[in-house]
Parts: structure tokens; C-alpha cells; sequence
């Protein structure tokens, strides 16, 4: 397991566990939706596996499906006397959907295209500000390791963001997947990737 050195800060990025929302593909947006029976599960099973990593911090977004996940995080670590202290952070929200929010993914496939963009905040909108944080939060953190509690699409816009000249056809994050960076010198660069599938352009 890779580890934080005096210089590079290790940053994991986890999605949150399942909803029901997840389950039935209806758009979450900023609803206060929470985990369900499963989701608490994936959640639970993901803290025994993390206990080993000495966490200085936790973020998580502000929502409830990644605060639920923060909070069952931080509960099966204090069973085993480890404190992590959990600090929320708004800029490592879900995208924005708007009206949107509470219908089906198809649905908005289906709307027009104006509405689409009007309702919904930009992909470059997004990676600005989750990017704001990796800046921020790497230097802050330079030595430590910090588990980050987030969404589907931050994680996604990351390796999109530091991928730049690769051509990808989909990336599939699914709940509790945890993305490693590591951060040095003004840097982000991904080390691993656990339950997160990529497909490029050029796959078979």
C-alpha cells in the first residue's frame, strides 16, 4: 500500500454507498436521499477494509448519501479506537441537475437539449471546483493521507481532468469504488483505482 511521504499527500476519493435512487438510475442532484439497507452494507464493509490506512481527516460532501457514508466511516473506526475527524466540503458535490432532480435518467436523455443545459452545471464547472479542493487540500495535507467521501461524477471528472490526451468511451464508478492520488508539487496524479471500470475509444 502506497503511503504518504513528507512531501506527497495521499488523497482517496470514495463514493458513496448505494441509495435506492442508485438502484432504479433517478437523478439524485442536491436531494437529501440516504443510503439504503444495502448502501449500508457496501458502506460498513468498506470502513473494515480502510481501518489500516491511518486517515488524518475525512471530507465529505454535504449531502446526505456521502455524509450518511462519512458517518458509518467514522463509527466503525471509533470501535476500534481510531478518531477521524470528519470536516464537510461543498465544493465535492454531485453535479447540479436542477429540475431535474427526482426524475429518470431517461427522462433527461429524452428532454430537449436547451433544457438539458440550462438545468444542468457544466462538466468544466464542476472539475473547477473539485480541482479548487485537490489544490487547496494538497499542500494543506503534504505527508498525510485523507479519505475524501464524494459522488460519482467528482471522481469520474478527476480522471477525465488527468487524463487529457486519452479518448474515453465510459467510466463506470461504482458505489464505495476509491480512487488514490497522490499530490506533490503543485500535482495530482492517480496511484489505483478499486472499483472503478474505464472504457476507451479504442477498446475492443
Amino acid at each position: 500500500m502506497t503511503v504518504a511521504t513528507d512531501r506527497v499527500a495521499i488523497l482517496d476519493f470514495v463514493r458513496h454507498g448505494q441509495t435506492d435512487y442508485n438502484k432504479i438510475q433517478r437523478i439524485q442532484g442536491h436531494l437529501p436521499i440516504p443510503l439504503s439497507e444495502l448502501g449500508v452494507q457496501q458502506v460498513t464493509n468498506l470502513a473494515e477494509t480502510l481501518k489500516t490506512t491511518r486517515y488524518n481527516l475525512c471530507y465529505n460532501s454535504t449531502f446526505r448519501r456521502a455524509e450518511q457514508s462519512a458517518e458509518i466511516i467514522e463509527g466503525i473506526f471509533a470501535k476500534s479506537d481510531i478518531q477521524l475527524k470528519r470536516v464537510a466540503d461543498a465544493r465535492i458535490r454531485e453535479r447540479e441537475r436542477g429540475a431535474f432532480s427526482g426524475k429518470l435518467e431517461t427522462e433527461f436523455d429524452a428532454a430537449p437539449e436547451a433544457d438539458r443545459l440550462r438545468e444542468t452545471e457544466t462538466d468544466e464547472a464542476l472539475a473547477d471546483r473539485v480541482f479548487d479542493f485537490i489544490h487547496e487540500k494538497g499542500p494543506h495535507h503534504a505527508g498525510e493521507q485523507v479519505l475524501v467521501v464524494s459522488h460519482e461524477r467528482v471522481i469520474s471528472r478527476i480522471i477525465l481532468k488527468l487524463n487529457p490526451e486519452k479518448r474515453f468511451k465510459k467510466i463506470l464508478v461504482e458505489n464505495t469504488a476509491v480512487l488514490r492520488l497522490a499530490y506533490t508539487q503543485g500535482q495530482a496524479s492517480i496511484l489505483s483505482m478499486k472499483g472503478i471500470t474505464i472504457e476507451t475509444q479504442n477498446s475492443g
